[in-house]
């Protein structure tokens, strides 16, 4: 499956909010600076994903985006689903289910772990959950 630019960029803004985010809401603005993705871009993508119910925009003072959903809920289907549209094709090479669940099993894993190793170098906050 190739993934378009509006995805990859999605998906690294996301992981941003999750690693950045705390008690406060982060800014398209701070999350912009350090992936070096447009302000007008990012914009875009988190109406998307605004719309999809994925963040939550807050305006204001103390405005900026949070999750809308528990992290540990979201996949990276889903995301691509809500930035590239419901044309996502993927090739599974003739995988029985079986081996696709175990695969998917196998990634929450280590995303979990690597949650855990930014959370013990202090990279990752606990409200980040």
């Amino acid at each position: 499956m190739k993934i378009s630019t509006k995805g990859r960029y999605g998906l690294r803004a996301l992981i941003d909010l999750a690693i950045n985010i705390d008690s406060e809401n982060v800014s398209i603005k701070a999350i912009s600076e350090r992936q070096d993705i447009s302000e007008r871009y990012l914009e875009q993508i988190f109406s998307l994903l605004r719309k999809a119910g994925i963040i939550i925009g807050r305006k204001g003072a103390q405005g900026g985006y949070s999750f809308g959903k528990e992290i540990h809920d979201l996949t990276i289907l889903e995301i691509l689903k809500v930035l590239e549209g419901d044309n996502i094709f993927i090739d599974i090479n003739d995988k029985d289910e079986n081996e696709l669940e175990d695969l998917k099993v196998r990634k929450r894993k280590e995303v979990a772990q690597k949650i855990k190793e930014a959370r013990e170098q202090g990279d990752l906050s606990e409200n980040a959950e």
